[in-house]
């Protein structure tokens, strides 16, 4: 059976949502195992994605091979607040799939607070034990009036948590809902907000991995908060825990190269943002699909309407920004979530006449003109070392 063949076979047994050991087909057919190490790691995210009851492609997800935990329903009732010293529960405010958070009291300085605390039953292995205290060490290092603050890492009785900032206000997610979709100008004050706030996870030494309107409030005051480091990863190799391989992240609003296992770096939350922005503009996502395999796919062929056809009203040079943002190959998107941030406020001095134009960068010098000026150089070196010789020989 030819290559091609045996691929449709594949395809068509994952198509029909069949029950497949894919490991073993991966090691009986070595031409075609990492194209079925993919179709098996859909498969365990289609499996998950049922398992919440509500096939919801802007859950946030992890995988790593192993069969999926489902998540909290949302007919399983409130969960019972828990007992946790030094804190007055107060409320519910949300629930994802490992965790709680709830609007609580400290009972020593009586400021309110936001709780966020694993959800018990959960098997704490040492990798999801891991990725929550990292989450802490995350916030606890970064200080940017656009990052929610954490105050207190909560570890006792079996009981993992955080004691966070108590934010009054909407998701974006909640914002869309309300609104259909925002304005040019109100899109990219938002957008320069989340990438200065990215820019200072990036120099702390964090990718945030999981940019969504989900992830994002916006206090009554106006202000905008990026929230949730729980999936954010380390930039050092060597402190890192989810390992390459691993696909984590919210389907529609994931990078090519988290889709290809690929190594993920700043440019893959410089893409998210621009799928956010694009939310925002459009009043839908760029990428959808009915399944994971159809999202995944449209992703990787950069297969989405241009915002132009959706909001013919939006500024081309504003448009062309968030196009950049979602470039297929990283290096053609922004170097880093700095210059994002410079491009939305340059636009926005421009168009708006708000804030101060950002500063100029330096370009540097093309590599044609180094070279030519080195060999200029070395010429010049040549005939001073020649007439320095016929000058001693004289």
């Amino acid at each position: 059976m030819s290559e091609t063949s045996r691929s449709d076979r594949y395809y068509a047994l994952f198509t029909e949502s069949r029950e497949v050991d894919w490991r073993r087909l991966a090691g009986d057919d070595p031409e075609c195992r990492r194209e079925i190490e993919v179709l098996g790691m859909l498969d365990r995210i289609r499996a998950a994605y049922r398992a919440t009851g509500d096939g919801d492609a802007t859950r946030t997800v992890a995988w790593d091979g192993s069969a999926p935990r489902p998540a909290a329903r949302p007919d399983d009732g409130p969960p019972v607040p828990p007992c946790v010293r030094g804190y007055r529960i107060l409320g519910i405010v949300g629930q994802g799939g490992f965790a709680t958070i709830y609007r609580a009291e400290d009972e020593k300085t009586g400021r309110e607070v936001a709780l966020k605390v694993l959800k018990p039953g959960l098997d704490l292995s040492s990798d999801i034990t891991a990725r929550f205290l990292r989450e802490a060490r995350a916030l606890a290092r970064l200080e940017n009036p656009n990052i929610v603050r954490i105050y207190h890492v909560i570890d006792e009785n079996g009981k993992l948590g955080l004691s966070m900032e108590l934010i009054a206000g909407e998701t974006l997610e909640q914002v869309l809902k309300k609104a259909g979709r925002l304005e040019p100008r109100a899109a990219a004050r938002i957008g320069a907000d989340l990438a200065a706030a990215l820019d200072v996870v990036h120099e702390a030494g964090f990718i945030h991995r999981d940019i969504k309107c989900e992830n994002v409030m916006r206090e009554k005051g106006g202000r905008i908060v990026l929230m949730d480091f729980g999936i954010s990863r380390s930039i050092d190799p060597t402190t890192r825990v989810t390992a390459t391989g691993v696909l984590v992240g919210t389907p529609v609003a994931m990078a090519p190269e988290q889709y290809e296992f690929q190594e993920a770096d700043r440019r893959t939350d410089v893409y998210s943002l621009g799928c956010l922005l694009y939310r925002l503009l459009a009043g839908r996502h760029a990428i959808t699909g009915d399944t994971v395999g159809e999202i995944r796919s449209r992703v990787l062929e950069a297969d989405y309407p241009p915002l132009e056809e959706l909001r013919p009203d939006v500024p081309a040079d504003l448009a062309a920004i968030v196009k950049r943002a979602m470039r297929r190959e990283p290096k053609r998107r922004y170097e880093s979530a700095r210059d994002m941030r410079d491009a939305l406020r340059g636009w926005l001095h421009r168009e708006c006449g708000e804030g101060e134009a950002p500063p100029p960068r330096r370009q540097p010098f093309p590599t044609a003109v180094v070279v030519l000026l080195g060999a200029i150089l070395a010429v010049l070196a040549g005939i001073l070392a020649m007439l320095i010789r016929q000058a001693m020989g004289d």
